[in-house]
């Protein structure tokens, strides 16, 4: 397997293995924080939960302090968590153009910071594109500023994987839309 660093955004739809395979892009690290959004770790189901027992989770509300106070790799698990926040911080949960406001805003200073630390960071997101239509209006949003994050992260990051159909496909050498 090709090593995927400095910064690497995993996209797949559900059960697509695509959190595991990012987890396989830190397989050789001494020690990761796995930067947990919320307060609870991923479940036991949850497809990046099988992380190395020597990972810190490390639960936060602060995804770039986190990163920034890591001083090893970092995986963040669940990229769709960290925008739900961002919407609840802005009370945007409802207000598709506040809502995508606040994710390009901070989807730049993640990418900035990904790109600026010493130490490999693998971000997960769920595909947006694949999904059900979410059925309510702050579910829409949600749908709409996740597949923006994703589109502005994997737009500015050097490494971008798609894991669909039981494979892996390297997009880092694709044409960027942005």
């Amino acid at each position: 397997m090709v090593s995927l660093v400095p910064a690497t955004l995993v996209l797949g739809g559900q059960g697509s293995g695509h959190g595991r395979y990012a987890v396989s892009l830190l397989a050789g690290q001494d020690a990761a924080t796995v930067a947990t959004l919320g307060e609870e770790e991923p479940a036991p189901g949850n497809d990046t939960a099988a992380w190395p027992d020597h990972w810190s989770p490390t639960p936060t509300d602060d995804l770039a302090r986190t990163i920034l106070r890591a001083r090893n790799a970092v995986l963040v698990p669940d990229l769709t968590a960290w925008v739900r926040q961002l919407l609840e911080r802005a009370d945007a949960s409802s207000d598709t153009g506040r809502a995508l406001h606040t994710v390009a805003g901070a989807a730049d200073e993640l990418v900035t910071l990904c790109l600026g630390v010493p130490f490999d960071v693998v971000l997960v997101s769920t595909d947006a594109g694949g999904a059900p239509d979410a059925g309510t209006d702050e579910g829409r949003t949600l749908h709409l500023a996740v597949a923006q994050a994703n589109r502005l992260i994997g737009a500015a990051l050097p490494h971008v994987v798609l894991v669909v159909g039981g494979r892996a496909l390297d997009l880092s050498d694709s044409p960027r839309v942005h």
